[in-house]
């Protein structure tokens, strides 16, 4: 028997109902959270947001590490809570809470399952976004959150995850600005051993963040636009 959670929880019917936007970058590393690579969500932690520094993640793979943020349990309870058939506390208070809840993820949340595994009481969520690349599901999901708060109901609160995965993937268009420099084009893991030189293959990553980086001031700007920053409350 798998018991989630051990106690009941209490809740109190809170004064304001606010808005959440919880902005998830698969594989992203520390080291390139600067003004530099990140001017957009480092300028808007600076002057608007709280900066928590001692987050310990509970794995380093997408599945369990997405598990453990929605849960606060550690990944090792992954499968019995998949075979009980929970589904996450927060998740559970924002629809008792009537919370308008949607899903923008940019890889398919059916492999791995989270879908199965997180987010079966939902209906009617997006599972996946359009795109042959990370680079074209990326920008598809940011332009389907934009214009989703465009129709959004104000009269109720609203759940959003947005789950990109450009940093997971090192794979840029041609197209695509690459501000940082000299930048492999593709990763060629045979080239790797303890002789190279580091810079270029990290500078395609740093390249894939502040990509990201750009579609979340797009986001940013887009509740900073509508009124919605002071009733709404952003995770990145």
């Amino acid at each position: 028997v798998f018991f989630y959670p051990k106690h009941d929880i209490e809740c109190v019917s809170p004064d304001t109902l606010y808005n959440i936007v919880w902005i998830f970058i698969d594989s992203w590393h520390h080291d390139t959270y600067t003004e530099e690579c990140t001017p957009n969500i480092a300028g808007f932690a600076k002057e608007r947001a709280r900066y928590y520094a001692n987050h310990l993640s509970s794995s380093n793979a997408t599945e369990s590490g997405v598990f453990s943020m929605f849960t606060g349990l550690s990944a090792y309870y992954l499968p019995d809570f998949k075979l009980a058939g929970k589904s996450p506390l927060m998740l559970d208070r924002l629809q008792e809470l009537d919370y308008q809840i949607q899903l923008f993820p940019s890889a398919t949340l059916c492999n791995p399952p989270l879908n199965e595994i997180l987010f079966h009481s939902l209906d009617g969520v997006n599972l996946e976004a359009e795109g042959e690349t990370s680079y074209d599901r990326d920008c598809a999901l940011t332009h389907q959150f934009l214009n989703y708060l465009d129709s959004i109901d104000t009269d109720k609160p609203f759940f959003s995850w947005l789950f990109y995965d450009l940093p997971h993937s090192f794979i840029l268009p041609e197209h695509v600005g690459k501000p940082f420099q000299p930048a492999w084009e593709e990763v060629d893991y045979t080239k790797l051993n303890n002789d190279i030189d580091p810079i270029p293959f990290f500078n395609l990553y740093r390249n894939c963040v502040a990509c990201v980086d750009s579609l979340v001031g797009m986001v940013i700007d887009k509740l900073e636009y509508l009124n919605m920053m002071d009733n709404t409350i952003i995770v990145i």
